[in-house]
């Protein structure tokens, strides 16, 4: 409601200023906090799957295609928190 109301309805309208600012970044930051438990439990996940997997890099268990693969997926989560900063 508060995202129809406040952010929605003045965009549409051409109400856009700083109140509609700050509303906008209100809404986003409460998205982000609502959001935070599952990503904290992908975080947590992605973690463990990475320790893993560098245990067995580092162990020689396995081939530089992993590696590359690991190193997408920390690129990608550093790409997502840049642009969830960028949002706030």
């Amino acid at each position: 409601m508060f995202h129809r109301e406040r952010v929605v309805k003045p965009y549409l309208a051409g109400g856009i200023g700083q109140a509609w600012v700050d509303d906008r970044r209100t809404y986003i930051k409460a998205t982000a906090l609502g959001n935070a438990s599952a990503a904290l439990q992908d975080a947590s996940q992605a973690a463990h799957q990475m320790e893993a997997v560098w245990g067995r890099i580092l162990s020689g268990e396995s081939n530089g295609k992993e590696l590359v693969l690991v190193l997408r997926d920390v690129n990608e989560a550093l790409d997502a928190v840049a642009a969830l900063k960028k949002s706030l």
